[in-house]
């Protein structure tokens, strides 16, 4: 199970390194509080509840055994909470260690069962995590 932990950080000792400073891809940071600098709005609770019936229940369940099924049957009593946390993350642009948290578990690809190259790690977020 190594193998899917270290094959991120061997790929990245690949990768030339980069002289070009990654805040030149960001446009000009917006003075308003209600725009981050990546253009990303606050939102209403009316739209995260018209957002949650919509979202598909069949992704597997994160590390925090919340399901998007949950969140989607309990709606009305979830927008308020997921608003709120929304809008902090895009007020303070920081999304929150507990959201980054994936379960990964390999799946196979083609070929040999019996070698790891043939499969690929997938990452299993939180349902508040992924995008709906």
């Amino acid at each position: 199970m190594n193998f899917f932990t270290e094959v991120g950080s061997k790929l990245v000792a690949t990768l030339p390194v980069s002289t070009i400073d990654p805040l030149n891809y960001i446009s000009e940071y917006s003075q308003d509080l209600s725009v981050t600098p990546l253009g990303f709005q606050e939102i209403s609770k009316e739209i995260t509840a018209k957002i949650l019936p919509k979202s598909s229940t069949k992704k597997a369940v994160g590390c925090d055994g919340v399901s998007m099924k949950l969140l989607k049957d309990n709606s009305s009593t979830f927008a308020p909470i997921l608003t709120h946390m929304l809008n902090l993350i895009v007020k303070h642009s920081i999304f929150p260690d507990s959201q980054k948290i994936a379960r990964v578990r390999p799946l196979h690809k083609k070929r040999d069962k019996s070698e790891l190259n043939d499969y690929r790690p997938v990452s299993i977020l939180t349902a508040t995590s992924k995008d709906h």
